[in-house]
Order: C-alpha cells, then structure tokens, then sequence
C-alpha cells in the first residue's frame, strides 16, 4: 500500500463509520492518542495498535499489512487463504438472522454481540437499540459474570469452561507476551472480574485447570436457559463462521424440545405484538 500506516488507520476508522471518541472507548485507549496516531504524530506501542485495529474490526490480513507498514511483526496465526465460499458484510449477516425463525445473534474473534434478531432479544430481556451500545457493555464475557445474564444460565459453568478453553486456546499469545497485556482484552477481564463475586469465584476455579482449544470454525453448544416469564428453556447453541476474515460467527439458538418451541411462540407473537404497536406510532 502507498498510504502510511496511520493513513491506513484513518482510513480504517472511517470505513467503519466511527468516530475517533468511539474508536478511543472501545479500544481502552484516549481520545487524544487516536487523534495524535492518525495525524502521525505519535507512534503507538505494538499492542495499542493491534487493539485499535481489531476494535475497528479490520480483517487479519489488512490489520497485518498496517502493523508491518508500522514498523511491528505480523500477528501470528492469521489465516491467509482465501474463504471456500462468499463472506458476509455485517448488513448482510444481520440481514440474514432477521429472517431466522428461531432467535439468533452475530458474535466476532473477542465474543462481543454484534447483532442479535429481536426474537434472540426478547430471549434475553434486553432491547439493543436502546441500550448495551458500547463493545464491553456488548460482550459476552462480561455479561458472564453480570447477574441480569448469567442468572438465567442454568449451565453456566459448562458455558464458562468453553469460553476458558477458547479464550486461552486463540487469545493467549496475542493477550500476553512479554511487553504487557492486550489493552483491550485487559479491560474486558477487568470488566468482568468487577462483576458479581459468586460468578467470578467459579470463574477462577474454573480458570485454572481448563486446557486451552482451538475451535473448529463450526461447532456446538448447549445452552440452559431461565426466561423471567416463562420458565425453562433448552437449546443447542450452533456457531457457523459468517465472514472468515473479520472472524464474525452466527450463533443460532436451536430449540431442543417441543416445549421451549412453543414458549418461543409466544414470544414471537409478544415481538409482532410490539412491533405492531410501533407501526401505529403508540410506542411499546
């Protein structure tokens, strides 16, 4: 590329629609060393560099072409080969769930939500246009230890042990090496480890004896669910890979049994029932 590196970073923010105070928040990094790194005044260290590219969801081979314009090492173990088949933009993939009858959500490389289909939402409780607007706020790992989630998860500790054995199967060399900790992976542990002490105990235990796993690009998981309202529900968790070079994931929550099928009916009807009520301007 002829563009410099913090060329490169400029014109990355700005095809992901993001404001330099935006980029700051979800990178753990100021607003002033955005500013000051797109003009080239000041140098970033390694690791504030990769953390601000994979906040601003630059693909692996593009986000390795501006940290070797910058001076650094390739990240390692980034996949190079072309996909077998067609990526999806995020609007396509967003797209795509809406039209899923059964609820859905769009997950990238570091576990935060993406998108999730209003029907994955009224699972949840949660409304994400109205709140949950930040990266952390948005990521899995975090709601793991935060009451309002993982109360509801019947089979946390299975779930836990998973995410344990991902995190240190593909972030542990790219979290911490010998000049310190990713910036943004230590925010989200310090999110998380400020969450309720009963879920980050386990958490710990947990921690300690998982082995670490490098997860094929599809696989399963079963997920226990508490709804507020109406009770127990079971389903099977399917991850598929949705673009391969930005690492964004569906995850699809297939019913199990006949009667989370039918409580997912009635939240069907209670989502058309709302948008309805949106239609007709009298809000929800």
């Amino acid at each position: 590329m002829d563009e410099s590196w913090h060329q490169q970073l400029r014109s990355a923010r700005e095809a992901a629609d993001c404001t330099q105070r935006g980029l700051a928040e979800r990178a753990a990094v100021s607003e002033s060393s955005v500013r000051a790194y797109e003009s080239g005044r000041r140098h970033p260290t390694r690791e504030a560099l990769s953390a601000i590219l994979r906040a601003l969801a630059v693909e692996p081979i593009r986000r390795n072409q501006i940290l070797e314009s910058a001076g650094y090492a390739p990240e390692a173990g980034v996949i190079g080969a072309a996909p077998t088949g067609p990526d999806y933009t995020l609007e396509e993939a967003v797209a795509e769930i809406n039209t899923y009858p059964w609820p859905a959500h769009l997950n990238n490389e570091m576990f935060e939500v993406l998108a999730a289909n209003p029907l994955m939402q009224a699972v949840w409780g949660v409304d994400l246009a109205n709140e949950r607007h930040s990266a952390l706020e948005r990521s899995f790992v975090v709601a793991m230890s935060e009451p309002r989630f993982a109360d509801h998860i019947k089979n946390w500790d299975e779930l836990m042990l998973l995410i344990s054995r991902m995190l240190k199967g593909s972030h542990s060399e790219e979290g911490i090496d010998e000049s310190g900790p990713n910036p943004y992976l230590a925010t989200v542990a310090q999110k998380f480890l400020m969450g309720d002490s009963r879920y980050v105990q386990r958490f710990l235990q947990i921690w300690i004896s998982a082995p670490p796993l490098v997860q094929k690009r599809r696989f399963v998981a079963p997920m226990q669910w508490e709804h507020d309202e109406l009770g127990p529900m079971k389903f099977m968790m399917v991850i598929n890979p949705a673009n391969m070079e930005s690492y964004m994931t569906f995850i699809e929550w297939m019913p199990c049994d006949g009667e989370t099928g039918v409580k997912l009916d009635e939240l069907k009807r209670r989502v058309a029932a709302a948008g309805e009520l949106l239609r007709r301007g009298t809000g929800i």
